[in-house]
């Protein structure tokens, strides 16, 4: 299944990384810098946007990465990682 970078564009309401309308389709790697949020995530696509809902596994990186301070990647991991945090 082929995986494509998403920007995470932000968005309101509970938990709005959760939610796939809130990234756009990037046309290379994600670039991250600027404050610790959600920058990109990687994903099966769907189009503009990644396939909704996201998957449960990516559910619990984008989680995991909101809850920790301390990685910029999710998993973090010498494995490709998932979801990118701004530092």
């Amino acid at each position: 299944m082929s995986r494509y970078w998403y920007a995470y564009l932000g968005g309101s309401g509970t938990q709005p990384q959760l939610n796939s309308a809130n990234y756009r389709l990037l046309s290379s790697s994600p670039t991250c810098a600027g404050v610790n949020e959600i920058c990109a995530i990687y994903s099966p696509t769907g189009g503009s946007n990644p396939n909704s809902p996201l998957s449960q596994n990516l559910q619990s990186y984008v989680i995991a990465a909101l809850a920790s301070n301390l990685i910029t990647q999710y998993p973090a991991s010498p494995q490709k990682a998932f979801v990118y945090k701004k530092d």
